[in-house]
């Protein structure tokens, strides 16, 4: 039973993390426990278990006190052979008219025809792989709600799906198959698992319109079977146009033919299952009536297949901004971070919100540095008004990957001159401020993500533990949460206080399974530097960030030659100038990109591929107290590098009080962070948080 219910659960949601994680899981529980008694008695355990629906106040079972309760709130109910027999003829109706309104549709006619673009096929099947990827999960939900009666046709179906019947492939692996055949690259594979994980992750955690999981159950049964229906009767049809219009081969269109197959038997055995639970749960005539309207409110079918496009007004041509206001921003820190230049206890982020002629908003930030580019907060918001923002008011922008161009165009004119009293090295964070939030405002207007023309190379990153020049308990302390969430690298600041202490401390909670760094930003000599190395070499120093000050490049060399500890250069990696002669003089072995430091995506990825091209490896590094917001746009260029040393940031509120926007970008479990998919960076910007946290607005008008 395949369906892309979970483009329904988008809407049907409230399902508690700890039911999502046991339906995920069932192929391992199937695989490894073989019998349907075994994975039966491995459901109804769960029965008992507590969880949160509305509070905590509400604690009880998932399954059978929803059931419990809707038999009390459902007074009179007729289980008649009847009454099934009505609703199954109202059921049936609906189905097949939602099916042949499909059928029948001019878009799907074009792509049996063949005249589908190849654009307009990658956009269809977007949709469509994705909203049948998270078929095995969403069958394991059902099999938890599935009568003893009909439990037998959904475990088959469930089995099926898997690839553990007749030795065919599990059913998502042939969707990927097929995604490959498209023409779809890895990248784009990727973001198509990442979508269907967003869909599964939005079932977890949205309100669901029903009292009880016994009527979303029906829901989703109803979809299921109008799928099953409208798959027995097209997928032929769509093999075929696939093979013979599209040079997609046989093999690729493997679900297809699959499906045209068993999907007659699926669809009259899933309308068996939808008889069972009826009967079984004892629903009333008006409550079948209630929830078929809730569920066929939309066709089902076109409305996975083809969501709506954003409104045209969304994806126009070239367009003005209207408004751009500056937003310096002080949050502070849950505690202080101290490293040997600095230590701070709040977050001086600067934000640029810009907002089009179209009423679309877009949003980019930067924590200026003085010890690093030179810019303060002060220095950084007067070049944004005296210079940067007039000029990107004088000029129109395109949409999405077209507006690449015209930004990387800009960079000349936004970089004033140097001189005239300014210590400043290089405008890198204005730049990065500027240039994000108009990416982020020319995606959101082209309705796409950024990932699209950062393709991801991976699914995943493991971000760095970062210990900052604490005592050595606190030290030891923060190294044991690290190691017990999972981390595998930790990353030590030093160059002041009791450095041996602190390692000796943090090694010693963390053990040999960690591998531990340091970073002393710029604070030794080289001979101090390769001296103090030598007595931290005990404690297993995997490498060293910036043992140097930023102009000694020699000297980083000579760390480099003598400790044969691997050198990460940061504070000495500001512009692609800095970058070359890096690569010139051997002085390092990793760059340490940082978005705000670099001022931007554009030169950051430019930076990193030379890094790359030159035999480095890459570490994607974050400023101390950056929001989500930034740290989205790090994450779009860690995910895509083609090579990641390490990566570092997405602290997000587990170092600020708050953070700005809905979508938390921060680590996870050992480390992990995932694909941002939203549109622009992929991240809302709460805007009366961000006014309430920022010391000043300056507005200027286009």
């Amino acid at each position: 039973m395949k369906f892309g219910m979970f483009y329904l659960f988008s809407d049907f949601g409230d399902i508690p993390p700890w039911f999502i994680n046991t339906v995920a899981n069932m192929r391992l529980i199937l695989s490894n426990l073989g019998t349907w008694t075994a994975v039966s008695q491995f459901l109804s355990n769960y029965r008992g278990k507590g969880f949160t629906w509305y509070g905590d106040e509400h604690r009880s079972s998932a399954v059978s006190v929803s059931f419990r309760t809707s038999r009390q709130l459902g007074c009179n109910r007729v289980t008649s052979r009847r009454l099934v027999m009505t609703v199954e003829e109202t059921i049936v109706r609906v189905l097949e008219g939602t099916t042949a309104e499909a059928l029948e549709d001019q878009r799907l006619r074009r792509l049996i025809s063949g005249q589908m673009t190849r654009e307009e096929l990658r956009k269809f099947f977007r949709h469509f792989i994705v909203t049948h990827l998270n078929s095995v999960q969403i069958l394991s939900f059902l099999l938890s709600l599935a009568p003893r009666d009909a439990a037998g046709l959904v475990r088959e179906n469930l089995l099926e799906e898997m690839g553990l019947v007749e030795g065919e492939k599990a059913h998502p692996e042939m969707l990927i198959d097929l995604a490959q055949g498209l023409g779809f690259s890895h990248g784009d594979i990727l973001r198509l698992s990442a979508e269907a994980d967003e869909v599964r992750g939005a079932f977890a955690s949205t309100i669901a319109p029903y009292r009880t999981l016994r009527d979303l159950g029906l829901s989703i049964l109803l979809e299921t079977v109008t799928f099953e229906t409208f798959q027995s009767r097209i997928s032929d049809r769509v093999a075929e146009a696939l093979t013979n219009h599209y040079q997609v081969s046989t093999d690729e269109v493997r679900w297809f033919t699959l499906h045209g197959e068993v999907d007659v038997r699926h669809a009259e055995e899933g309308r068996q299952v939808v008889r069972t639970y009826i009967s079984h749960y004892r629903f009333s005539e008006s409550e079948v009536e209630r929830i078929v309207r809730s569920t066929f409110a939309k066709n089902v079918i076109l409305d996975r297949y083809f969501p709506d496009d954003p409104p045209s007004s969304h994806v126009p041509g070239p367009l003005r901004l209207a408004v751009v206001e500056i937003l310096p921003l002080r949050i502070p820190f849950v505690r202080s971070f101290e490293h040997a230049t600095m230590s701070r206890s709040a977050s001086d982020a600067v934000v640029v919100r810009v907002t089009g002629r179209d009423g679309i908003r877009g949003y980019g930030e930067a924590l200026p540095r003085p010890y690093v580019t030179g810019e303060d907060v002060a220095t950084m918001v007067a070049t944004l008004r005296s210079t940067v923002v007039p000029e990107v008011l004088a000029r129109e922008f395109e949409s999405g990957v077209a507006v690449l161009e015209q930004v990387r165009a800009l960079a000349a004119v936004w970089s004033p001159p140097q001189g005239q009293g300014h210590s400043v090295i290089a405008w890198n964070a204005t730049m990065c401020a500027m240039e994000l939030a108009l990416l982020d405002w020319a995606f959101r207007r082209a309705g796409q993500s950024l990932s699209e023309w950062l393709l991801p190379a991976r699914d995943q990153i493991v971000y760095t533990g970062v210990i900052d020049a604490t005592d050595p308990d606190m030290a030891g302390t923060l190294a044991s949460r690290y190691t017990d969430a999972g981390f595998a690298r930790i990353k030590v600041k030093v160059g002041i206080g009791d450095d041996f202490r602190r390692l000796e401390a943090v090694r010693q909670a963390a053990g040999d399974r960690v591998a531990v760094r340091v970073d002393a930003n710029g604070a030794w000599d080289a001979a101090s530097a390769v001296k103090a190395l030598e007595a931290l070499q005990p404690f297993g120093i995997e490498a060293v960030e910036q043992p140097v000050g930023p102009l000694d490049i020699k000297g980083m060399r000579r760390v480099r030659e003598e400790t044969g500890i691997a050198v990460i250069a940061d504070e000495s990696l500001i512009t692609m100038r800095d970058a070359e002669n890096l690569v010139r003089e051997q002085a390092c072995d990793v760059f340490n990109v940082r978005v705000s430091k670099c001022g931007g995506l554009l030169p950051s990825l430019a930076i990193a591929e030379l890094g790359i091209s030159a035999g480095l490896r890459v570490q994607v590094g974050a400023q101390v107290g950056e929001t989500s917001l930034l740290s989205a746009a790090g994450r779009h260029l860690a995910l895509h590098l083609a090579e990641v040393d390490s990566v570092e940031g997405s602290f997000g509120t587990y170092l600020l009080s708050e953070d700005i926007t809905a979508e938390p970008v921060m680590f996870g479990d050992a480390g992990r962070g995932s694909l941002v998919l939203g549109p622009g960076l992929g991240v809302s910007v709460d805007d009366q948080i961000v006014e309430r946290l920022a010391t000043d607005i300056i507005r200027m008008d286009g």
